[in-house]
């Protein structure tokens, strides 16, 4: 029984024993389980911080995406910017080109001005020549005239001679000559010369005695030559104010000349000017010198020939012979010559103001084509400095855009290395966290293995307990309490056996169970670490990627950015260049404009003296119809008394109006022909006590040398 007892005792021990071993594994199975559960707690809280920068390194990347393709269509704006600038800046230099092809252009029409100057310089030379033919005859009629002086003084001496016997008939024979000679106008110098030399030869010839009424026809023949001498000087005296308005015009086509040489030399300093500045060819410049040292010399030879000319003709008012016919005929000629060098001078200027009118027509054309040209520039610059607005503007918000990129870019990679030091720091500390957790898996497997060996060591021992039971004798009491007792044991210790074996079984299966849960919870967190492990190698991949490419394309933004701004300064260059050459042809425009007025001021210049002309020939014409009418009415009078009666006379020499009981007859005091009283208005003082005498209008012309010609409405110039 004690043995039985002891025996009891021990397994009790042992099951005690047992069960502190089997609390032991319980509470280490409860601190694993624990373990584990904070593991995969972190191991969440892990992967959802994971996830959470996962997505927001996705956002970024979608948002640098974003970016990137904002950016590649704005440079693509950029590029279209350019290319129609680029355009825009061709049609510029083509209108560039226009411009300056227009402004050859009128520099050639520059020089064709050039050229008539010179054709104008060559008239003026023209007309100087011909003002000393003029000059000539004037001093070939003053020799004349001196012959004939030298030959009335002999005539004078030679009184009482001979040759006096037939003065009277070679006076009546030079009388009538000269009215043939004046009713012929006086066509040739040859004829009037033969007629002079006749007459002073036939004058020279001796002849017969001199008688009474010799003497009487010589006295008669003095007066009338007289009364012609003074008709002619009357005649002579337009004719010479006629001469001098001549002189005036050819002073004030010199003071033209003057002024045109003076503007001449302005433009040839202006041309040096532009010459020095602009680059402009010398050519014009070497053209234009010539016609100023041309028109210098013209103008000094003009201004000797004009004073000569006025000398001349102070001293030819002084030698003018009273009675000659040789006067008449050379002054005939000399207005014949004159009136058709001033209608060929007349026929030059018309031609010439025609050619200079088309020529400013041309000009007003290319002005009207270089004001619509300077409209179409002022605009091309408004919309340039519009465009370059734009682009200034433009390329102000792409700086922003590329500071802000590079700002977003370095943001970028900061926030790229923090990532990377997160994952080092993260995939270290599940490193260390999985090793941890292996050596964890490894003593609970080591655990395991011992709790089964140990178990399987209890069910060993057990059997054998069960083997010695079964082999032992069976030594029954034989005292019914002791065998109650005994069998109560038996029970007790049955019981206790079978409870031991059912926890030690249940622990065993909940060991197996945690152990299998343990092995696949290892698995999948292996598992799941793999998974992160190559995500994540793929994010850095990825990201490494991205940021290769990014740094690729910051790059090529970098070198496009450095395009623009090469491109922008090149833009800023050739706007720059284009506004000098449009302020150069905006000054070429400024001088053709000029040259232009002054073209037209040269056009309404030679108007003017084509008007003078026209008007000189009028009074020219008039002149000679008036002198034709006079002549032919002084040949007329030689015949005739100078006193016409009232019977005689019907209408009015002047007028032509019959008269009447009111309009009466009035006789001219000078002339003695009958006028109107209308055309009898002036009146010229006469006699010793300057009594006013009515005149007609030719007679008055003929007495008063300071009022305008019957034939024009000028008043002489005053020398």
């Amino acid at each position: 029984m004690m043995e039985e007892t002891a025996d009891s005792k021990d397994k009790t021990a042992n099951s005690l024993k047992d069960l502190a071993d089997d609390n032991d594994s319980q509470l280490k199975i409860d601190s694993l389980s624990k373990l584990v559960a904070q593991l995969e707690n972190e191991n969440k809280k892990s992967a959802e911080e994971f996830g959470a920068q996962r997505a927001q390194m996705k956002v970024i990347y979608l948002q640098k995406e974003e970016e990137l393709k904002k950016q590649a269509a704005e440079q693509e704006q950029l590029k279209e910017e350019i290319k129609r600038l680029q355009t825009e800046l061709d049609e510029t230099k083509s209108q560039l080109t226009a411009v300056s092809l227009e402004t050859e252009s009128l520099e050639s029409q520059k020089r064709t001005y050039q050229d008539e100057i010179s054709s104008l310089q060559q008239i003026v030379n023209e007309t100087i020549d011909e003002s000393t033919l003029l000059t000539r005859k004037n001093e070939a009629l003053e020799a004349e005239l001196a012959e004939i002086k030298g030959q009335s003084t002999r005539v004078e001496i030679d009184k009482d001679g001979a040759p006096l016997a037939a003065a009277g008939a070679m006076i009546q024979t030079f009388a009538r000559k000269v009215t043939n000679q004046i009713s012929s106008q006086l066509n040739s110098d040859s004829s009037a010369v033969s007629v002079a030399t006749n007459t002073s030869s036939s004058f020279l010839s001796p002849t017969g005695a001199l008688t009474e009424s010799l003497e009487e026809s010589m006295r008669k023949v003095n007066k009338y030559a007289k009364e012609d001498s003074e008709v002619l000087r009357s005649l002579l005296v337009p004719l010479e104010e006629e001469i001098e308005l001549l002189k005036d015009k050819l002073r004030e086509m010199d003071q033209e000349v003057n002024k045109y040489k003076s503007e001449l030399s302005c433009a040839n300093q202006e041309l040096t000017k532009y010459k020095g500045e602009n680059g402009i060819s010398s050519d014009a410049i070497e053209t234009t010198t010539p016609i100023v040292h041309d028109l210098t010399n013209s103008t000094n030879s003009t201004d000797s020939l004009l004073s000569m000319n006025h000398t001349n003709s102070q001293n030819e008012n002084m030698k003018k012979l009273e009675s000659s016919p040789k006067i008449i005929a050379k002054i005939g000629s000399a207005t014949s010559v004159a009136s058709s060098g001033v209608c060929n001078m007349c026929e030059n200027y018309e031609a010439q103001l025609v050619a200079a009118q088309e020529r400013s027509r041309d000009l007003e054309k290319q002005l009207c084509t270089l004001e619509r040209y300077k409209e179409e520039l002022s605009k091309e610059t408004a919309f340039r400095k519009d465009m370059e607005e734009k682009w200034n503007e433009k390329k102000e918000e792409h700086k922003l855009q590329i500071q802000e990129l590079q700002k977003k870019v370095e943001e970028a990679d900061k926030s790229l290395k923090e990532l990377k030091h997160i994952y080092s720091t993260t995939k270290s500390e599940v490193t260390q966290r999985l090793s941890k957790l292996d050596e964890e898996r490894r003593q609970t497997e080591a655990r395991l293995n011992h709790l089964q060996r140990e178990n399987e060591n209890l069910v060993g021992k057990h059997s054998k307990r069960s083997s010695e039971l079964q082999s032992e004798m069976i030594n029954l009491p034989d005292v019914v309490p002791e065998l109650q007792e005994m069998l109560l044991r038996r029970l007790d210790d049955l019981i206790a056996a079978k409870v031991g074996q059912e926890k030690a079984e249940e622990m065993v299966e909940n060991l197996r169970y945690e152990a299998n849960m343990l092995r696949e919870q290892l698995e999948s967190a292996q598992k799941n670490q793999i998974c992160s492990e190559q995500r994540l190698q793929s994010t850095i991949h990825n990201l490494e990627s991205n940021l290769h490419r990014a740094e690729s394309e910051k790059q090529q933004l970098s070198a496009q950015l450095k395009e623009l701004e090469a491109r922008v300064i090149s833009l800023q260059q050739e706007t720059d260049d284009l506004k000098l050459e449009y302020d150069k042809a905006v000054e070429a425009r400024g001088t053709l404009e000029y040259e232009l007025k002054e073209s037209r001021k040269k056009i309404t210049a030679l108007q003017i003296d084509l008007q003078m002309c026209e008007r000189t020939q009028k009074d020219f014409v008039q002149l000679s119809q008036s002198l034709q009418q006079e002549l032919e009415k002084i040949r007329e009078s030689d015949n005739q008394v100078r006193w016409e009666h009232d019977e005689d006379v019907d209408e009015c020499h002047n007028c032509k109006a019959p008269f009447s009981v009111t309009k009466r007859r009035q006789h001219c005091r000078h002339c003695g022909r009958i006028f109107c009283t209308a055309c009898l208005s002036h009146q010229v003082k006469s006699g010793p006590h300057q009594r006013p005498s009515k005149v007609c209008g030719i007679c008055h012309t003929l007495l008063d040398r300071e009022t305008a010609p019957f034939f024009s409405t000028d008043p002489p110039i005053p020398h």
